[in-house]
């Protein structure tokens, strides 16, 4: 329950860039703890540059933007769309089901399909049937 000391810790650690898992802490501190929007982004950012392969830190930044801060932008889209093009397989899965979520929630139905199927085919290619399956449903519910 020291929020100072973790944050005194996870910025030590992040010194030089060095500690990806510290730097996306810190921006989910600064995000959902402190209401901080642009230092959580700034984290969120160096985390990205550090581990551009790791999906967790495009979600926590696409989840600031569609949640706190930059609501009325595309920003939501583009870090996921970013990180597409720089994550592994396992990682498009997070992403692709981010996306798909993220346009169901805004009533954009073609999108929403469109990204879960892509999904849905990743799961395919990675043989997770339980996967695939909720991907159907999903986009069964969305037509």
């Amino acid at each position: 329950n020291d929020l100072d000391g973790a944050i005194e810790i996870w910025k030590y650690l992040g010194e030089g860039k060095q500690n990806a898992i510290a730097l996306y802490n810190l921006g989910n501190t600064y995000h959902l703890y402190l209401k901080k929007y642009s230092e959580a982004e700034k984290y969120y950012r160096e985390a990205i540059e550090i581990t551009p392969s790791v999906s967790l830190n495009y979600i926590g930044l696409h989840e600031l933007y569609r949640y706190s801060y930059k609501q009325d932008s595309t920003s939501a889209v583009d870090v996921l769309t970013e990180g597409l093009g720089k994550v592994d397989q396992r990682g498009r899965l997070d992403l692709f089901s981010m996306l798909g979520g993220y346009y169901r929630e805004k009533g954009d139905k073609t999108n929403a399909i469109d990204a879960f199927v892509k999904a849905r085919d990743v799961a395919s290619a990675l043989g997770n049937t339980a996967l695939v399956h909720q991907f159907e449903v999903e986009i069964d519910t969305l037509k």
